[in-house]
């Protein structure tokens, strides 16, 4: 809850999961563990686990990890999803919370797994790209401004 003021109104990154939190944090709680379980899943989304980064006592970060994708999730989204706190960043969580999920995603028997960034987002790029991530494609995707890259990370 401390690291919800930290986001700019304009960062969309897991924003429905940020709004859910503020608002009823046991509720989110429990959705978390349903989604993960594949229930009360919110339109067009699929089972995914979430899972917290935390340095001690602090949180650092969000991970969301789709456990298969939609055709939709091809283009924009993909497996992985993850956000670090404003004041977390820089610091080397981003690459780590990357390298997590890709253990996890392992254990769930996911061969592959898609990434997804705005083009701009020369951070995640290098996360991902530093992660193991071959760049398949720069797509635009609906209305957003710039193109969507598309980077593959294999599992095995």
């Amino acid at each position: 809850m401390a690291a919800l003021p930290e986001y700019a109104p304009t960062e969309t990154d897991l924003s429905y999961e940020r709004k859910w939190a503020a608002d009823d944090f046991d509720r989110y709680v429990h959705g978390c563990a349903a989604w993960s379980r594949g229930e009360d899943l919110p339109q067009g989304w699929v089972p995914s686990s979430t899972f917290w980064l935390v340095d001690g006592a602090h949180y650092v970060g969000t991970v969301l990890l789709r456990h298969f994708i939609t055709e939709h999730m091809h283009r924009f989204g993909g497996h992985i999803g993850y956000i670090i706190r404003p004041s977390g960043r820089r610091k080397g969580f981003g690459s780590l919370i990357c390298k997590l999920a890709l253990d996890k995603a392992r254990s769930l028997g996911l061969d592959r797994v898609l990434l997804t960034c705005a083009d701009t987002n020369v951070g995640s790029a290098k996360i991902i790209e530093r992660n193991g991530g071959v760049l398949q494609d720069k797509i635009m995707v609906g209305t957003r401004p710039v193109p969507t890259r598309r980077y593959w990370i294999e599992l095995t």
